[in-house]
């Protein structure tokens, strides 16, 4: 190519250059994107993530408002560093995330993440993901029911029910697949005779001959094994339905098999070879004021009834328990929250149950009575020392109990066995409050019942059958006699037993009716965690208007604009045309006046109601930190909520800690009863768990949403084991009595204490010296200003007064009167004393209020088991029970307010009354 001159070339060189230049750099973007996308690949191929299946809850079942534990089985083709993230509604609407501890997965295959969170209303979704480093993995929304269904049903085809019908005709194969994982399930049918067993001879009329079962796998899922409850061959059309039902799960599934073809006018749809029925999970969310009791080791009692096998009768009561059933213990809770909805465990020796154990070869059968670890054992009594109520019996597998773990902090002792005979066990009967006799003639081992303390029932001549003692705040049954083996297994009235030994009622509250002497119905608050919560809501530095000051300005307001503006714009200025100018400056004029009223009635920082409930026992050495925390926000921000209990709490071992929101029990805007939603999608707020090994153990809230001028309240709650600070010599020696001394060591004094026994209670009145409570300086409940009376009395106030009878009779009348509750009273200690005897009060019978979301705050049971509750308000300068921090600052001491309540469980010591005999003068 030829150029005019030099400069020419020297230019059109220079361009080339350029251009070269450039075409490298539009090289460089491509190739930064094969790098990343050849890295993304191979990050996704060592660290490839899939959710096989997800466990919720209890068997199941959850309760709103209550921690419920989750499982998600995982699928790994390499290393992983995955996190687990479970994201689902609270009661304001806002979307909570519970982020667990990262976990470093080495090698492939199968592993369990297991996580907890809190349902915040009734059915709705939850959203589980598995998070790999730092971008999302696999994901899966498991959609929550409501009550009364069931947490499984039956899956044949696309239909989805509780009771399903099978038309089937000869030849076909009927195939039952396992695919819930939430309960053990098993098959029984109400006529076995019309099926063909292994071992039996067939009858005329079989119906279905059973084929030797086998694990297969399904194509959908890979590497996911399903579990065949049963696998049959339709030898004969059956001419009537033969029924069958769940004789595992607590939740009733029943079926029938019947006659299929288009001649019997059936569905003929089903028309395959082979017929899949599967057991599919489906979790259940409970209100609080439904029972939930877990059992292990199939004890009776607590089984299906004839009318639910055959479908007739299968009807959810609001007033009946429901059970969740495992065969194995691991698969209850690994965690003491992971138990917070369960109002009873029961545990039978489960001798019998003989199955395959999972860490040894398939072919290996062993029998596991008592087969808890030392892990869970640990779970256990840390659960009942938080107020759970366990209920055991130990029969003729004595020995197998007394190599157990829970027999190393189960207070009542199984000293030897003993031979009960059929007039032994009438004491059981006459406990159940049923005339229905023990089926039973001959025999039974059981064993010699030996508690510490408590009380006994059922004696017979070899001694009680049932026993009951305390550990911590809560307490353990035993039961002398199996209820997994004759004659309990046969007894009808045995459900009745269980009833009256799990639930606490007080009789008044057992014949129910009436609604309470205090009950305001208009004031919106029906249980006593709402009126907690309207507590807190109460910030005396805020002075909001009343609700009739409101409607006081908007009528001024409707006024001004109105007749007002009519008489200037007509009347003195007689010009119409000018309310165009006097009513944009009457608008803005009273927007002026209500920005002004607001910010004058709304504080403009923060502010933090605390309220601190400690819970100390003394025989255990156990202390627990009860803590709520109402923030008052001046504006719309988002808030990191952190809570570390005080410095003396954290001396011990802390063994768990949980923080969460706290909602209200009720059905308006706001509370748990509510219909939840869908889990929302935008950017809601995060509980970040703490890993347990690490210390101190301070898990919180990050990003949690609060609107301008309104509050949220937040929870959290330790359990730790650390020295007793208390130390009490009491004893008695009859009903009501008691005498002896108590000394606290505790950083602060107690004041305006009551001690409460059986059925007295003892306070200092019209003593100020006695009425604090000082560090190292001695009560003695013998002291002549210490004054005792009825505790009932003393809760609701009854007094008794003389009057003369009417009519000019003689003599006088006694007539009591009591104090009505106020559910709409702001004294704390009015409603903390109310938590911790709510039952000893009367209940609801007495509140009008129930009292299911703290129920564990409840200590009436202990009263009548040798122990003894003090109560009152710790005054200190530290900090009593909790620290609070936002957004990594502790709140300072002007726009905080803490209250401190103290409550120590001390033993006393039964002292038989000395008896005084007469002597005979001859002697």
């Amino acid at each position: 190519m030829a150029f005019p001159d030099e400069s020419a070339r020297t230019s059109v060189n220079r361009l080339l250059r350029s251009c070269s230049r450039l075409r490298w750099w539009l090289l460089v973007p491509g190739l930064l994107n094969g790098i990343g996308a050849e890295t993304e690949a191979a990050e996704g191929k060592s660290e490839t993530v899939a959710i096989r299946s997800v466990e919720v809850g209890i068997g199941g079942w959850i309760k709103v408002g209550k921690w419920a534990p989750l499982v998600v089985s995982l699928e790994t083709s390499g290393p992983a560093d995955v996190q687990l993230r479970i994201t689902t509604r609270d009661p304001a609407g806002y979307s909570a995330s519970y982020v667990s501890p990262r976990r470093q997965l080495s090698q492939p295959g199968r592993h369990l993440l297991k996580g907890r969170f809190q349902p915040g209303g009734l059915g709705g979704e939850i959203l589980v993901q598995v998070d790999q480093g730092k971008r999302q993995g696999d994901e899966r929304t498991i959609r929550i029911s409501q009550a009364p269904d069931q947490p499984a049903r039956w899956r044949m085809q696309d239909v989805t029910a509780d009771h399903v019908v099978i038309p089937v005709r000869r030849g076909q194969r009927l195939v039952f697949f396992q695919d819930d994982r939430f309960a053990p399930h098993g098959l029984r049918f109400t006529d076995p005779r019309r099926i063909q067993r292994i071992r039996s001879p067939s009858g005329s009329d079989v119906v279905l001959k059973e084929i030797s079962s086998a694990s297969s796998t399904d194509p959908s899922r890979l590497g996911h094994e399903r579990k065949i409850l049963a696998e049959f061959e339709v030898v004969e059309t059956p001419r009537t339905p033969l029924f069958f039902f769940d004789s595992e799960a607590s939740s009733v599934l029943t079926g029938q098999i019947v006659a299929g073809g288009a001649e019997s006018g059936e569905d003929t749809s089903l028309t395959e070879a082979t017929i899949e029925i599967a057991v599919e999970g489906s979790p259940v969310s409970l209100p609080q004021s439904r029972r939930l009791w877990a059992t292990w080791g199939r004890p009776a009692g607590f089984g299906t009834t004839p009318p639910e096998r055959t479908g007739s009768g299968r009807t959810l009561s609001a007033q009946l328990p429901v059970v969740a059933a495992f065969s194995e213990f691991s698969d209850l809770s690994d965690s003491t929250s992971g138990l917070d909805a369960v109002d009873g465990i029961v545990i039978a020796s489960g001798r019998d149950d003989v199955r395959k154990h999972p860490r040894h070869d398939t072919s290996v059968m062993v029998p596991v009575p008592y087969g808890v670890d030392e892990v869970q054992s640990q779970v256990l009594c840390n659960w009942v020392a938080q107020g759970g109520h366990l209920f055991v019996s130990v029969g003729r597998d004595r020995e197998a109990w007394t190599r157990s773990p829970l027999a190393k902090w189960v207070p009542i002792r199984m000293t030897k066995t003993r031979q009960l005979s059929d007039s032994d066990l009438r004491g059981l009967e006459t406990y159940s409050n049923r005339s229905v006799r023990i089926p039973f003639l001959g025999r039974v081992p059981g064993s010699v019942l030996t508690p510490s303390d408590g009380r006994t029932f059922g004696t017979a001549l070899s001694g009680p059958l049932l026993a009951e003692s305390v550990y911590g705040m809560g307490r353990v049954t035993v039961l002398a006699v199996d209820l997994d083996h004759p004659p309990l297994s046969d007894w009808n009235a045995l459900p009745a037993l269980i009833e009256r030994v799990l639930v606490e009622e007080t009789s008044e509250s057992a014949k129910g009716g009436g609604t309470g002497s205090g009950a305001l119905v208009h004031s919106g608050i029906s249980d006593l965690k709402t009126q907690l919560h309207a507590i807190q809501d109460d910030f005396p530095r805020v002075r909001r208007l009343a609700i009739w000051q409101v409607m006081v300005l908007l009528v001024g307001f409707l006024v001004l604009v109105g007749p007002l503006d009519y008489l200037l714009v007509h009347k003195v200025f007689k010009q119409p045309r000018l309310t165009w100018v006097t009513l944009p400056i009457t608008i803005a004029l009273v927007i002026g006046i209500a920005t002004w009223a607001s910010g004058a009635t709304n504080r403009r920082d923060l502010l933090v109601n605390q309220l601190d409930v400690l819970d100390i026992d003394t025989v255990t050495a156990r202390s627990a930190v009860h803590t709520w925390a109402t923030v008052y926000s001046a504006d719309s921000q988002r808030y990191d909520v952190q809570l570390q209990p005080a410095e003396w709490v954290r001396e011990g071992e802390v063994l768990e800690s949980q923080i969460g929101w706290s909602g209200i029990p009720e059905t308006s805007f706001g509370g748990m009863y509510r219909d939840n939603q869908s889990v929302a999608l935008e950017t809601g707020y995060q509980i970040e768990e703490q890993d347990s090994r690490k210390r101190p153990v301070t898990p919180r809230i990050k990003g949690l949403p609060i609107a301008i001028w309104s509050t949220r309240t937040v929870s959290a709650s330790w359990q730790a084991k650390a020295p007793s600070l208390v130390k009490s010599s009491l004893s008695s020696t009859g009903v009501g009595q008691l005498s002896g001394q108590i000394e606290h060591h505790l950083p602060g004094e107690i004041d305006d204490w009551l001690l409460a026994y059986e059925n007295r209670v003892f306070r200092a009145e019209r003593n100020k010296r006695l009425a604090q409570l000082r560090p190292g300086v001695p009560l003695s409940t013998r002291s002549s200003q210490v004054r005792a009376r009825a505790l009932k009395e003393f809760l609701t106030g009854t007094s008794a007064r003389r009057v003369a009878r009417k009519g000019g009779g003689y003599g006088t009348d006694v007539r009591t009167s009591q104090v009505r509750y106020d559910a709409l009273n702001r004294d704390p200690a009015d409603l903390l004393q109310m938590l911790t005897f709510h039952r000893a009060a009367g209940g609801r019978l007495y509140t009008g209020l129930e009292n299911h979301a703290l129920d564990r705050l409840d200590l009436s049971s202990l009263l009548p088991l040798d122990r003894a509750v003090l109560l009152g308000r710790l005054i200190t300068r530290q900090t009593p029970g909790a620290r609070i921090a936002i957004n990594g600052r502790p709140v300072k001491d002007d726009q905080l307010q803490v209250i401190a309540f103290v409550r120590i469980v001390l033993p006393v010591k039964r002292k038989a009354r000395i008896r005084r005999r007469i002597l005979d003068p001859s002697e």
